[in-house]
Protein backbone atom coordinates (compact mmCIF):
# COMPACT_ATOMS: atom_id res chain seq x y z
CA UNK A 1 0.00 0.00 0.00
CA UNK A 2 1.14 3.67 -0.95
CA UNK A 3 2.80 5.16 1.76
CA UNK A 4 3.23 9.31 2.38
CA UNK A 5 5.93 11.37 3.21
CA UNK A 6 5.78 15.26 4.23
CA UNK A 7 9.02 16.65 3.36
CA UNK A 8 11.34 18.05 5.27
CA UNK A 9 13.50 21.08 5.44
CA UNK A 10 16.38 20.84 2.76
CA UNK A 11 14.97 17.80 0.82
CA UNK A 12 13.58 17.45 -2.85
CA UNK A 13 11.64 15.32 -4.69
CA UNK A 14 14.82 13.05 -5.79
CA UNK A 15 16.37 12.77 -1.83
CA UNK A 16 12.61 11.91 -1.17
CA UNK A 17 12.75 8.75 -3.35
CA UNK A 18 16.20 7.88 -2.25
CA UNK A 19 15.53 8.04 1.17
CA UNK A 20 12.82 4.77 0.36
CA UNK A 21 16.18 3.72 -1.89
CA UNK A 22 13.41 4.23 -5.57
CA UNK A 23 14.65 5.54 -8.69
CA UNK A 24 13.02 9.44 -9.24
CA UNK A 25 10.58 8.21 -11.98
CA UNK A 26 9.33 5.76 -9.53
CA UNK A 27 7.92 8.62 -7.73
CA UNK A 28 7.13 11.21 -10.11
CA UNK A 29 5.25 9.02 -12.21
CA UNK A 30 2.93 7.42 -9.73
CA UNK A 31 -0.35 9.07 -9.95
CA UNK A 32 -0.70 9.97 -6.52
CA UNK A 33 2.09 12.41 -7.31
CA UNK A 34 0.29 14.21 -10.71
CA UNK A 35 -0.95 17.21 -9.02
CA UNK A 36 2.96 17.79 -6.99
CA UNK A 37 4.58 17.06 -10.24
CA UNK A 38 2.48 19.07 -12.37
CA UNK A 39 2.50 22.23 -9.94
CA UNK A 40 6.45 22.43 -9.23
CA UNK A 41 7.85 20.71 -11.97
CA UNK A 42 11.77 21.24 -11.01
CA UNK A 43 12.66 18.24 -9.11
CA UNK A 44 14.68 19.58 -6.85
CA UNK A 45 12.76 22.16 -5.30
CA UNK A 46 9.96 21.49 -2.28
CA UNK A 47 8.31 23.49 -0.03
CA UNK A 48 8.84 22.15 3.50
CA UNK A 49 5.36 19.95 4.38
CA UNK A 50 4.80 19.16 1.00
CA UNK A 51 2.82 15.88 0.48
CA UNK A 52 4.53 13.11 -1.50
CA UNK A 53 3.07 10.05 -2.21
CA UNK A 54 5.44 6.64 -2.39
CA UNK A 55 4.55 4.10 -4.03
CA UNK A 56 4.57 0.47 -3.44
CA UNK A 57 7.48 -1.32 -4.92
CA UNK A 58 9.08 -5.09 -4.91
CA UNK A 59 12.05 -4.95 -3.18
CA UNK A 60 15.44 -5.41 -4.93
CA UNK A 61 16.47 -9.52 -4.61
CA UNK A 62 19.39 -11.31 -6.03
CA UNK A 63 20.14 -15.06 -6.41
CA UNK A 64 23.84 -15.66 -5.02
CA UNK A 65 25.59 -19.12 -4.61
CA UNK A 66 26.70 -19.74 -0.91
CA UNK A 67 30.17 -20.53 0.26
CA UNK A 68 31.13 -17.64 -1.54
CA UNK A 69 31.89 -13.31 -1.10
CA UNK A 70 29.50 -11.11 -2.50
CA UNK A 71 29.36 -7.57 -3.06
CA UNK A 72 26.51 -5.62 -3.93
CA UNK A 73 26.89 -2.00 -5.06
CA UNK A 74 23.96 0.47 -5.25
CA UNK A 75 24.64 3.62 -6.77
CA UNK A 76 23.93 6.89 -4.95
CA UNK A 77 22.53 9.78 -7.17
CA UNK A 78 24.53 12.72 -7.07
CA UNK A 79 23.14 16.24 -7.33
CA UNK A 80 24.90 19.08 -9.53
CA UNK A 81 25.67 22.57 -7.53
CA UNK A 82 25.67 25.57 -9.84
CA UNK A 83 26.70 29.09 -9.27
CA UNK A 84 26.90 32.44 -10.88
CA UNK A 85 29.54 34.03 -9.11
CA UNK A 86 29.94 38.12 -9.69
CA UNK A 87 31.51 40.90 -8.35
CA UNK A 88 30.33 44.20 -7.01
CA UNK A 89 29.84 45.47 -10.30
CA UNK A 90 27.40 42.76 -11.31
CA UNK A 91 30.09 41.17 -13.98
CA UNK A 92 30.40 37.67 -13.92
CA UNK A 93 33.99 36.64 -12.22
CA UNK A 94 35.43 34.15 -15.72
CA UNK A 95 38.11 32.06 -14.31
CA UNK A 96 38.27 32.38 -10.96
CA UNK A 97 39.84 29.87 -9.23
CA UNK A 98 37.71 28.47 -6.25
CA UNK A 99 37.76 26.43 -2.96
CA UNK A 100 35.28 24.21 -1.94
CA UNK A 101 34.77 22.37 1.42
CA UNK A 102 31.79 19.90 1.72
CA UNK A 103 30.38 19.15 4.78
CA UNK A 104 28.24 15.88 6.70
CA UNK A 105 30.55 13.73 3.93
CA UNK A 106 33.00 11.20 3.67
CA UNK A 107 36.62 13.34 4.09
CA UNK A 108 37.81 11.74 0.42
CA UNK A 109 34.60 14.00 -1.19
CA UNK A 110 34.66 16.82 1.34
CA UNK A 111 37.43 19.25 -0.84
CA UNK A 112 37.30 20.37 -4.47
CA UNK A 113 38.59 22.80 -6.34
CA UNK A 114 38.71 24.29 -9.87
CA UNK A 115 37.89 27.93 -11.71
CA UNK A 116 34.30 29.02 -12.70
CA UNK A 117 33.86 28.95 -16.69
CA UNK A 118 33.76 31.77 -19.30
CA UNK A 119 30.45 33.25 -17.22
CA UNK A 120 31.27 32.78 -13.90
CA UNK A 121 29.68 29.69 -13.51
CA UNK A 122 30.38 27.03 -10.96
CA UNK A 123 29.55 23.73 -11.54
CA UNK A 124 30.42 20.44 -9.55
CA UNK A 125 28.39 17.50 -9.03
CA UNK A 126 28.11 16.80 -4.97
CA UNK A 127 26.60 13.69 -2.74
CA UNK A 128 22.83 14.01 -2.80
CA UNK A 129 22.69 13.89 0.86
CA UNK A 130 25.72 17.00 1.08
CA UNK A 131 23.27 20.02 2.60
CA UNK A 132 26.19 22.76 3.57
CA UNK A 133 29.39 23.85 2.51
CA UNK A 134 32.14 27.16 2.23
CA UNK A 135 33.01 28.23 -0.72
CA UNK A 136 36.60 30.45 -1.20
CA UNK A 137 36.65 32.49 -4.24
CA UNK A 138 38.42 35.55 -4.81
CA UNK A 139 39.18 36.34 -0.89
CA UNK A 140 35.52 35.69 0.02
CA UNK A 141 34.54 33.20 1.96
CA UNK A 142 30.77 32.49 1.40
CA UNK A 143 28.67 29.78 3.87
CA UNK A 144 26.10 27.56 1.31
CA UNK A 145 23.37 25.65 2.17
CA UNK A 146 22.74 23.05 -0.46
CA UNK A 147 18.86 22.00 -1.00
CA UNK A 148 16.77 24.72 0.91
CA UNK A 149 15.72 27.02 -2.02
CA UNK A 150 12.32 27.11 -2.32
CA UNK A 151 9.66 27.33 -5.56
CA UNK A 152 8.85 30.19 -6.73
CA UNK A 153 4.86 30.42 -5.91
CA UNK A 154 2.78 28.19 -8.51
CA UNK A 155 -0.44 29.56 -7.04
CA UNK A 156 -1.76 31.63 -3.95
CA UNK A 157 -1.63 29.06 -1.81
CA UNK A 158 2.20 29.27 -2.07
CA UNK A 159 4.39 30.73 0.30
CA UNK A 160 6.38 33.81 -1.29
CA UNK A 161 9.74 32.50 0.76
CA UNK A 162 11.30 31.48 -2.49
CA UNK A 163 10.71 34.65 -4.25
CA UNK A 164 12.42 36.14 -0.81
CA UNK A 165 15.66 34.36 -1.47
CA UNK A 166 16.31 35.10 -4.61
CA UNK A 167 15.68 38.24 -4.02
CA UNK A 168 18.23 38.95 -0.95
CA UNK A 169 20.55 36.88 -3.41
CA UNK A 170 20.33 39.46 -6.36
CA UNK A 171 20.93 42.03 -3.54
CA UNK A 172 17.21 43.52 -2.46
CA UNK A 173 16.31 43.72 1.34
CA UNK A 174 13.42 41.01 1.14
CA UNK A 175 11.77 40.76 4.38
CA UNK A 176 10.00 37.14 5.73
CA UNK A 177 6.21 36.79 4.90
CA UNK A 178 3.94 34.43 6.83
CA UNK A 179 3.36 31.08 5.47
CA UNK A 180 -0.54 32.03 3.35
CA UNK A 181 -3.94 30.94 5.43
CA UNK A 182 -6.91 29.20 4.71
CA UNK A 183 -8.88 32.60 6.16
CA UNK A 184 -6.10 35.54 4.59
CA UNK A 185 -4.41 34.11 1.71
CA UNK A 186 -1.16 35.42 0.53
CA UNK A 187 0.43 38.12 2.78
CA UNK A 188 3.51 39.85 1.71
CA UNK A 189 5.73 41.04 4.38
CA UNK A 190 5.90 45.09 3.58
CA UNK A 191 9.84 44.65 3.48
CA UNK A 192 9.25 42.30 0.54
CA UNK A 193 6.58 44.75 -1.03
CA UNK A 194 9.66 48.02 -1.13
CA UNK A 195 11.90 45.06 -2.67
CA UNK A 196 9.60 43.83 -5.05
CA UNK A 197 8.89 47.49 -6.65
CA UNK A 198 12.52 48.36 -6.30
CA UNK A 199 13.20 45.02 -8.77
CA UNK A 200 10.28 46.23 -10.84
CA UNK A 201 11.96 49.55 -11.06
CA UNK A 202 14.97 48.04 -12.20
CA UNK A 203 13.55 45.69 -14.69
CA UNK A 204 11.35 48.09 -16.17
CA UNK A 205 8.33 46.22 -15.39
CA UNK A 206 4.93 47.65 -13.80
CA UNK A 207 5.78 48.52 -10.36
CA UNK A 208 3.07 46.91 -8.10
CA UNK A 209 5.20 45.56 -5.24
CA UNK A 210 3.21 42.58 -5.69
CA UNK A 211 4.71 38.77 -6.89
CA UNK A 212 3.23 38.80 -10.40
CA UNK A 213 3.67 36.29 -13.34
CA UNK A 214 5.72 38.79 -15.09
CA UNK A 215 8.05 39.66 -11.88
CA UNK A 216 8.13 35.79 -11.18
CA UNK A 217 9.82 35.16 -14.58
CA UNK A 218 11.72 38.04 -14.55
CA UNK A 219 13.38 36.76 -11.09
CA UNK A 220 13.63 33.17 -12.29
CA UNK A 221 15.29 34.55 -15.00
CA UNK A 222 18.14 36.73 -13.49
CA UNK A 223 18.45 34.29 -10.73
CA UNK A 224 18.98 31.47 -12.87
CA UNK A 225 16.14 28.79 -11.34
Amino acid sequence: MPRVHYSQPGECLVRVAWRYLLQYKTVSDSAGNKDLVAKRQDPHMLFPGEKVVIPDQKPMSWVLETGKHHRIVVPVPKKELRLVIKDESDEPMASESYDLHLEGVRPEKQDRSGSTDGQGMLRERIPLACQSGVLKIAGWQIRLRLGYLHPLPADEKDPVSGVESRLRSLGYSAGQSARPSAKSGRVVAPDTKVALAIFQTDAELDVSGEPDDATLDKIKDSYGC
